[in-house]
């Protein structure tokens, strides 16, 4: 296991903080990817409209949102580093009941991705859409992450943004958080918008990490006090 993998065990810290947790699987095209806790995966063959499947994951936290009696409603967070990172900012968006979020190497600007080159984000086993009805053009792209951020507000929001991360550009990430303070200060939660810049790749260190735990337990109160 990888340093940039040991440094993301999300699910690990919230069992071991005894915390309700969630965690989707992972899917790449048709082939849902599974992991045990020592590593070993499994690739299981599921339907090939893998977009089908990726709509199962609101429907399942909902189910665990909505059913289960130990769950605080008001006390809701999520948290996810690189896909993870942006995918909890869509989450975010389109459920409001998520009180903290904490997106790590998640975004920066389509126009310094790569220079504007979109292609990462536009395969197959991804969002092809970008490819074949945007070409690939942030100009064309009917949003920028530089919107993103802002529709959080005023909810609490904490970006982990590595000043080397090789993905997303750290002036481009800027871009978005300069823009989302204009709206955090409209609605006065200027200090519930926090980003850390280490000094790393495309990682979450440790002192990030905990800095973020910190941030949650501020905003959701959960750890034992």
């Amino acid at each position: 296991m990888d340093k940039v993998k040991r440094n993301v065990p999300f699910l690990v810290t919230a069992i071991f903080l005894a915390l309700i947790s969630w965690q989707s699987d992972q899917y790449k095209k048709d082939l849902l990817i599974l992991k045990d806790t020592d590593g070993t995966s499994w690739e299981i063959r599921t339907e090939s409209d893998w977009n089908k499947r990726r709509e199962q994951i609101p429907d399942s936290i909902q189910l665990v949102m909505g059913q289960l009696p130990e769950v605080d409603p008001e006390r809701i967070g999520c948290i996810g580093h690189s896909l993870g990172g942006h995918n909890s900012l869509f989450l975010a968006i389109f459920n409001k009941r998520i009180k903290a979020v904490v997106t790590s190497c998640g975004s920066t600007s389509f126009y310094k991705y790569y220079g504007g080159d979109l292609t990462g984000w536009s395969h197959a086993g991804y969002m092809p859409l970008i490819a074949s009805k945007y070409q690939k053009d942030p100009a064309r792209m009917p949003f920028d992450f530089t919107e993103i951020p802002g529709a959080i507000a005023p909810r609490a929001l904490f970006i982990n943004a590595p000043l080397r991360d090789s993905n997303f550009d750290i002036s481009g990430v800027y871009d978005c958080v300069n823009a989302a303070r204009e709206v955090y200060y409209l609605f006065k939660a200027g200090d519930k918008l926090r980003m850390t810049n280490p000094s790393a790749p495309h990682d979450f260190p440790p002192e990030a990490r905990n800095e973020a735990y910190s941030f949650l337990d501020n905003e959701l109160d959960f750890l034992f006090k």
